[in-house]
């Protein structure tokens, strides 16, 4: 008895023409001077010949630690957060590889998570969390509160003192949010 397999009709880009029928595009080639900070997802491909990357490493959110004295935190990139059946959760591999890389030891304590538009705290002044400006020299993007004056840059580092986590509730009260022991590592969608 024979099968027969019915393919589905292959839709290929083309180049711009007037009467919709140009040319079929085979091969795109994207030319860059030289990738710093980039995934490499070479290993989703088998078939692959040539290395692939990607360049869009958008934070999620960034995780404070305190260790020694010293306030570090961790980038979560949205490349890092899986989707699972009905939740998400944080590539644990890439998180310790993170720490390892901003020499986070074993014994830091963990302070919060701050996603965008959370409220931070940093030496006694108060912000409104944009994101990671420049991970590898520890630098977050932050605005003020109550002003709007262009965003600013604080890094987090050695000469930084204190950092809390604030919210608040629906009448606009400030509240220092508690903190958990450990990271979030499975969000439910």
């Amino acid at each position: 008895m024979c099968q027969y397999v019915r393919k589905k009709p292959q839709h290929y880009l083309t180049e711009y023409s007037k009467k919709d029928n140009g040319p079929v595009i085979k091969k795109i080639k994207y030319y860059e001077k030289k990738t710093y900070a980039y995934k490499d997802i070479t290993g989703d491909y088998p078939k692959s010949r040539n290395k692939i990357v990607k360049l869009s490493l958008k934070p999620y959110r960034f995780d404070v630690y305190l260790d020694n004295g010293v306030y570090k935190f961790v980038t979560v990139k949205h490349l890092d957060v899986i989707k699972k059946e009905n939740y998400y959760e944080v590539n644990s591999v890439c998180y310790e590889e993170a720490k390892r890389l901003k020499n986070i030891s074993d014994q830091a304590k963990f302070i919060a998570s701050f996603y965008n538009n959370d409220l931070i705290e940093i030496n006694g002044a108060l912000y409104r969390v944009i994101g990671v400006n420049n991970d590898p020299v520890n630098k977050i993007e932050v605005n003020m509160v109550d002003k709007r004056i262009g965003r600013l840059y604080k890094t987090i580092g050695g000469k930084t003192q204190s950092i809390k986590k604030y919210s608040t509730d629906i009448l606009g009260n400030l509240y220092e949010a508690k903190s958990k022991q450990d990271p979030q590592m499975i969000i439910k969608g």
